[in-house]
């Protein structure tokens, strides 16, 4: 028992702490940020992946950057260019992939692969936070490919 308190004590703090963080970045205009920043440019999708991508690497969890990116995008639709049905489908995907970008030491699960896989905080760095960044980054690529075939499909 000790053994295992001992090693979700990590995982609970820095799941604590960026829920906390999460709540202290909903008070902020983060809302018109996104619609002054990215509105109009055409990039409805990149908006919502960044955001979801900082929240992931500012926070720590995807169900934190899930949940505020989803919040801070569902009014800004119409502006961001995403406001059919298809539209709503890959903000949810872009979101989603954002989400996952960018897994490091104040993510509880870059804490449960280290401990459970004994694997070394620099390695893990190198493999981990880097192999999530690129599943990321290659995610929004995809994403933007089938909202093109999807668009020419009509």
């Amino acid at each position: 028992m000790s053994d295992g308190l001992t090693d979700a004590a990590v995982i609970v703090a820095v799941t604590g702490a960026g829920g906390a963080f999460g709540n202290v970045l909903s008070a902020l205009p983060l809302e018109s940020f996104i619609s002054n920043t990215f509105g109009g440019l055409g990039i409805g999708l990149f908006a919502a992946f960044v955001t979801a991508a900082a929240l992931k690497t500012a926070l720590g969890s995807s169900t934190v950057a899930i949940l505020t990116t989803a919040g801070l995008v569902a009014p800004l639709l119409g502006s961001l260019g995403l406001a059919s049905q298809w539209g709503r489908v890959f903000a949810v995907l872009a979101i989603g992939a954002g989400s996952m970008t960018v897994s490091h030491a104040n993510d509880s699960y870059f804490w449960i692969i280290t401990e459970f896989s004994d694997m070394e905080t620099a390695t893990a760095y190198q493999a981990w936070t880097a192999g999530t960044l690129v599943l990321g980054l290659s995610s929004i690529v995809w994403i933007v490919v089938l909202q093109n075939i999807v668009g020419m499909l009509g």
